[in-house]
C-alpha cells in the first residue's frame, strides 16, 4: 500500500503512528529552532528524504542520521553544555561545529538490512517473527565498531573537544519494542563504545543513547583533561533507557 509516494514501510508514515515515540524529537527540534538553526536542520531533512521522488530505503537511513545530528545538537548545547553547536555542510565535516570550539559527529546505528527486509514481510503479510538476540547483538557491534572509525577519520585533526553521538535506532531486534531491550544489551554496547574511545587519540568522548533518547544520552569514556561540566552529562545506569 502506498500513500502519495510512501510505502507503507516508510519511516515517516510509520512514525506518525507512534506519537510518544516522536516526544524526543520534538524535544530536540525545539531546541534546534530557539538557537536559530531550525532552517539549516530543514534543509538536511529534505535532502536527507525527498518528497518529490520514489521512495528508497535509503531515504529512511538518511533521515534517522539527520534526526540523530538534531538529538546531538540538543544534547551538546542542553545537556553537556558544550557550547552553541551549529551544524555543518561542508564535505567530509563533522555534523556539529561548538562555538567556541568542539566537534560533535553524531551517528545512528541502523537495523540491519536483513533486519529491514524483515520488518518489511512483517508489514506486508502481517507475521509475528521471533528473533535470536545473541546472533543479532555481534552485528551490532560490528555495525557500532565501523561507525566508530568513520567518526575517527572526520575528527582527526580537528580542535576542541570531539566527540561521537550514538543513537541506536533499534538493537537488530525488530520484533521488541524499545521498552523491552534488556539492559545487559544495552550495557554491552556502552562497554564497547567506551573502549573504542579510549583506544581512539582522535575523539575525546563518546555519548550513547536509544530511541533518541537525547536527554538520557550518556558521556562515555571522556578524557581526564576534559572540561569539568562534562561530567553533568553523566546519567543514571543505562538500564534507565529500557524503562
Amino acid at each position: 500500500m502506498m500513500r502519495g509516494n510512501l510505502p507503507d514501510e516508510c519511516w515517516v508514515l510509520r512514525a506518525y503512528g507512534h506519537p510518544r515515540k516522536l516526544a524526543p524529537l520534538s524535544s530536540a527540534i525545539e531546541i534546534v529552532t530557539s538557537y536559530d538553526e531550525r532552517d539549516s536542520l530543514k534543509k538536511k531533512l529534505c535532502e536527507a528524504h525527498p518528497l518529490d521522488r520514489r521512495h528508497d530505503r535509503q531515504h529512511d537511513d538518511r533521515l534517522l542520521d539527520v534526526l540523530t545530528e538534531a538529538c546531538a545538537f540538543a544534547w551538546a548545547a542542553q545537556v553537556a553544555r558544550l557550547g552553541r553547536p551549529h551544524f555543518c555542510f561542508q564535505p567530509g565535516a563533522p555534523d556539529l561545529q561548538l562555538d567556541p570550539e568542539g566537534w560533535v559527529e553524531a551517528k545512528a546505528v541502523h537495523p540491519s538490512e536483513e533486519d529491514q527486509r524483515l520488518s518489511k514481510r512483517m508489514l506486508e503479510e502481517r507475521l509475528v517473527v521471533s528473533g535470536q538476540p545473541m546472533a543479532a547483538r555481534q552485528g551490532l557491534y560490528e555495525k557500532v565498531r565501523a561507525d566508530f572509525n568513520k567518526a575517527g577519520a572526520q575528527l582527526a585533526g580537528r580542535d576542541g573537544p570531539r566527540i561521537v553521538f550514538f543513537n541506536l535506532t533499534a538493537l537488530d531486534l525488530p520484533q521488541r519494542a524499545v521498552e523491552e531491550v534488556e539492559e545487559a544489551e544495552l550495557d554491552s554496547v556502552a562497554t564497547l563504545i567506551q573502549a573504542l574511545v579510549r583506544k581512539e587519540p582522535d575523539v575525546d568522548a563518546a555519548a550513547f543513547c536509544h530511541g533518541y533518547l537525547w536527554e538520557k544520552a550518556r558521556l562515555l569514556g571522556h578524557a581526564p583533561g576534559s572540561p569539568a561540566h562534562w561530567a553533568d552529562a553523566e546519567k543514571p545506569p543505562l538500564s534507565a533507557l529500557s524503562r
